[in-house]
């Protein structure tokens, strides 16, 4: 505030100053051409009328020329834009480049790629005694959590117009050393195919580098059998086709999704569900069923065998 109350001071003064001598000019002005007009002088061999019509010339002249230079002595900016006007919109477009690019990446810094123990990815793996062959698989499946992760911030980054500088040597995800020589000495011990799990180790931001964490080796049971019925609900005919087809979808995503987890099988990390179908086929019963008008029993199925790490395929059949 005390520096805004100077500007003004200044400017007042600045003002006064320069309507003080201004007055004066003109006043001197006038009364050198009514003493020309008096005297009837002549100035470059002018009549007396167009001397005094010279003088009052040269007085507002002086007039305007004194109110410049007092702006370009007293003001800063005046002379900015008088003086260097390119060379100071040159720095005012890089001093706002910037504050965008400054913008970018606080904006950056707030936008969580994973949050802690999300499942980036899932492998089943093969269990072998060579301790050096797990460990290579593992190495490996952290190459995979690498891509996956790149991947996905490269998309969240286009959709939030973000460029990301690329992570040195193309790591975007480090691993614990310890952790995977763990997990590979358990895999040696056992026999049957195993489903690894990676999950982020840390809160991830995206374009930052991150560690991540290998899970313990769980047996890839089986959930469902092919053509195991997993739910049978009702779903009314009568209502209108995109009410049919939420009805479906509702079924899929919550029920069925829920029954699942309960049985041991792990859901998408992306959108939380295991439920897969296609969505020609999905509208296609939900068409079937509004040509009914009534209401049906709908019984989903598993189209083959499930393991716990999914992708859950179904299929439905309609009963009156």
């Amino acid at each position: 505030m005390e520096i805004l109350k100077n500007e003004y001071v200044r400017l007042t003064l600045y003002i006064l100053g320069t309507g003080i001598v201004g007055g004066v000019i003109a006043f001197l002005g006038n009364q050198l051409g009514r003493y020309i007009g008096r005297k009837k002088l002549s100035v470059f061999k002018l009549r007396p009328r167009y001397t005094s019509m010279l003088i009052t010339v040269v007085t507002g002249m002086l007039i305007a020329m004194l109110t410049l230079s007092a702006a370009v002595i007293i003001s800063r900016p005046v002379r900015i834009v008088l003086t260097g006007w390119d060379k100071f919109m040159k720095e005012m477009k890089t001093y706002q480049d910037i504050q965008i690019e400054k913008a970018k990446q606080e904006q950056q810094q707030s936008i969580l790629l994973y949050n802690y123990q999300d499942v980036i990815l899932s492998v089943v793996v093969q269990p072998d005694n060579d301790y050096q062959q797990m460990k290579s698989a593992l190495l490996g499946i952290v190459s995979m959590a690498n891509e996956s992760a790149l991947k996905k911030a490269g998309i969240m980054a286009e959709e939030k117009h973000i460029t990301l500088e690329p992570p040195p040597r193309g790591k975007l995800v480090g691993y614990i050393p310890e952790n995977l020589e763990e997990v590979a000495r358990e895999l040696r011990r056992l026999k049957e195919k195993q489903v690894i799990f990676v999950r982020a180790n840390q809160n991830a931001l995206l374009g930052n580098q991150f560690y991540v964490e290998l899970g313990k080796p769980i047996p890839n049971a089986l959930i469902f059998k092919k053509d195991e019925m997993i739910l049978e609900t009702r779903i009314d005919g009568g209502k209108s086709y995109d009410q049919i087809f939420q009805d479906l979808l509702s079924c899929i995503v919550g029920d069925i999704t829920s029954i699942s987890v309960q049985k041991g099988m792990f859901p998408n990390p992306e959108d939380k569900t295991v439920g897969e179908i296609d969505q020609e086929y999905l509208n296609r019963i939900a068409g079937k069923i509004k040509d009914t008008k009534k209401e049906v029993t709908v019984r989903f199925y598993s189209r083959e065998d499930t393991y716990i790490r999914g992708p859950l395929k179904l299929r439905m059949e309609i009963s009156k």
